[in-house]
């Protein structure tokens, strides 16, 4: 099964989807990836995790009918889709406690 991949980077956390990799004629070095902030990471967790709303402007969740989830990146505009069964997984995984939930510091 394709799944959601999670690379904690820094500042960042860059997203990326299994599938691509998988497909021989796909080029490694142009892998689509969504890139967010700490914040917005945050913010997709409490969002999988609790239903809070978001907020940001780093990132759209589209939700489809069936299931099906597309996560877009409002700068770069770089779009990953997700099937209902691999973004369940995911957000089971959120539940689970499997990705780290960073605590976004703020300078007084």
């Amino acid at each position: 099964m394709a799944c959601v991949e999670v690379n904690l980077d820094g500042a960042d956390v860059v997203l990326r989807d299994s599938k691509y990799g998988r497909e021989a004629t796909n080029d490694p070095a142009r892998q689509p990836v969504v890139t967010l902030s700490r914040a917005g990471w945050q913010q997709l967790l409490d969002h999988v995790a609790l239903g809070t709303p978001l907020t940001t402007d780093e990132f759209v969740l589209v939700t489809a009918v069936d299931g099906d989830v597309a996560v877009r990146h409002h700068g770069s505009g770089v779009t990953l889709a997700y099937t209902a069964g691999e973004w369940s997984a995911f957000a089971q995984g959120v539940v689970n406690g499997e990705f780290s939930r960073p605590v976004v510091a703020s300078i007084a």
